[in-house]
């Protein structure tokens, strides 16, 4: 999102000099047009790094609250279990509960989840004993908290997935700009070294290339990007903080909050696209290839939790 915002900024600010030379565009209607649509793709810009700037783990934070109730109830569940598999004189049921007990601090949402459902299950199995121990309420209200989970994980999903829209609309318009400036503005202020010296000299001192990010040393900037999403296979949520590498530039960045990465102002060539995550297996790199200018490629990684590891 940071660079997003920089270059947002520079849009405008190029933007505001081309509009503080209103002579230099009288009587020039398509010049003036591709200013016009540079206003307005920054107006939207505008509006979509406001929504995407707001963090993502508001989305989550639903989740967040279910899951500690859920973690309360199962820590019930499981007494309620030990005493039912203890008076049934249940031996296997007895060891499921006390395994299921060692594994709810530190399950995840939908293990959480999965776990209630052969526990109610596994209970259920012995309704008078559980009306002996008065559980009624206890297993209405884990019942209700299995049926509502499909809920509570497809509206994060839901969330998340209009968040991707906004980002795809986002890389678009900045790549609108770069079209605008590359083809239409910078050629016509090129031409206006002699009639109007100071837009020429303020708007090349803005456009000047910014230097390259790369560990070997290019300072070749291209039009086009890589960017995609990093998730869990599991749970289709999004894996925060996962590291994401561009072999050829050495380049390393982390996926946002929403698992989010980017790679851009690439020149034509063959990429390999690597990912890691704690806790997860590495998977395998994406060999691409990036044919013209202006190509965006969308690479995204399905990260399988590693052996061992609660999902």
């Amino acid at each position: 999102m940071k660079n997003a915002i920089e270059r947002l900024q520079r849009y405008k600010a190029l933007h505001k000099i081309l509009k503080n030379s209103p002579q230099a565009t009288e009587d020039k209607p398509l010049v003036k047009a591709s200013v016009d649509a540079m206003a307005l793709n920054n107006e939207q810009l505008t509006a979509l790094i406001s929504d995407l700037s707001r963090p993502g783990s508001a989305i989550v934070a639903p989740r967040v609250q279910y899951r500690r109730d859920f973690k309360e109830l199962m820590y019930k569940a499981t007494d309620l279990g030990v005493l039912v598999a203890s008076k049934a004189e249940d031996a296997t049921l007895l060891m499921l509960v006390k395994t299921y007990r060692n594994r709810i601090q530190g399950a995840r949402f939908y293990s959480i989840y999965e776990m209630a459902v052969h526990l109610s299950a596994e209970l259920n199995r012995y309704p008078e004993l559980l009306t002996a121990f008065e559980a009624a309420e206890l297993m209405t209200t884990l019942q209700a908290k299995i049926d509502n989970f499909d809920l509570i994980a497809d509206e994060i999903t839901l969330s998340f997935n209009e968040r991707k829209v906004k980002r795809d609309q986002l890389g678009v318009l900045l790549k609108s700009n770069t079209r605008l400036l590359r083809n239409d503005l910078d050629r016509f202020v090129a031409l206006q070294e002699v009639a109007f010296p100071d837009l020429y000299a303020s708007f090349r001192r803005l456009r000047r290339p910014r230097p390259a990010q790369h560990t070997n040393g290019s300072a070749d900037l291209g039009d086009s990007d890589i960017s995609g999403t990093v998730t869990d296979a599991l749970t289709g949520l999004p894996v925060a903080g996962a590291t994401v590498t561009l072999v050829q530039h050495g380049s390393v960045i982390n996926a946002d909050e929403d698992g989010y990465y980017l790679f851009d102002e690439l020149t034509t060539g063959d990429y390999t696209i690597g990912c890691f995550a704690p806790g997860y297996q590495v998977p395998e790199q994406a060999e691409v290839n990036i044919e013209t200018d202006e190509t965006s490629l969308v690479i995204d990684f399905s990260l399988t939790q590693a052996k061992g590891v609660e999902g």
